[in-house]
């Protein structure tokens, strides 16, 4: 059985369910995904499981109980906790941590292990028993073999509906931004490497010039939609982008 802690909000619980997804699906197992109410603070924070809105396979199951880890798998939730004290210990979660996790996951994978707090570092399933998947796991590369089925169960199972669904429906070609700023400016977040609206406005234009590729024809997006808490990091976005590409951001909720 492969098994894989929740942690995070929604974005974060996608990229976790598509790593163990996709193992899963490699390896021709189950999948069960633990979800830990009792993380309400700190990191990694984790008060509620988001995936039950989605798609979600039914060979993957969730279950809601705070000790399965310690009490089924003490193993490799020893090996877990032993990974985080150390990282803690030695400073490492307050700079990259990325080399020290490559170069322990061999070790790691062979006691039923997979422990990567950012990146991508490969897994190799080994031959546990049962395998407990830690982490992030925010790199396509963990599910690319399988993008196109992980893809589909993620996504929303009802119709989409709110004051802008009817215009983002309607739109031929939206586009939607997520702004992440918030928790990553704080001064604990730093080694998050918050990008910059020009960061953004790149990728926005990146999209532009895919889409007109395909059409093989200059089309303006109809609608771009930036989500953020900040009103200013907005009009940032909108300025970074005008200084890429002219009269493609016709409109911007």
């Amino acid at each position: 059985m492969i098994y894989a802690e929740l942690a995070g909000g929604l974005g974060n619980q996608m990229f976790i369910y598509a790593f163990a997804r996709a193992l899963g699906l490699r390896c021709n197992e189950p999948v069960t995904l633990l979800d830990r109410q009792d993380w309400k603070d700190g990191a990694p924070a984790h008060t509620v499981c988001a995936l039950n809105d989605l798609s979600i396979s039914p060979d993957v199951q969730i279950l809601a109980d705070p000790g399965f880890a310690k009490a089924h798998l003490p193993r490799q939730n020893t090996a877990k906790a032993l990974m985080i004290k150390y990282e803690q210990r030695r400073g490492l979660m307050a700079r990259d941590w990325h080399s020290f996790e490559t170069a322990a996951a061999p070790l790691l994978n062979a006691v039923g292990l997979h422990f990567a707090t950012d990146g991508y570092t490969p897994a190799r399933r080994g031959h546990a028993r049962d395998f407990l998947a830690w982490g992030y796991f925010q790199s396509e590369r963990y599910f690319a073999d399988f993008a196109p089925i992980v893809k589909e169960e993620l996504r929303a199972k009802a119709v989409p509906a709110g004051p802008y669904a009817a215009q983002i429906t309607a739109a031929a070609y939206p586009v939607c931004v997520h702004l992440r700023r918030g928790d990553y400016q704080k001064p604990e977040n730093a080694i998050l490497q918050v990008c910059t609206p020009d960061y953004y406005a790149r990728c926005l234009c990146k999209k532009i010039s895919a889409v007109n590729q395909a059409e093989t024809v200059d089309l303006p997006l109809e609608l771009v939609c930036i989500f953020t808490r900040k009103c200013k990091e907005r009009i940032e976005l909108v300025a970074a982008a005008s200084a890429h590409t002219v009269n493609t951001l016709d409109t911007v909720i």
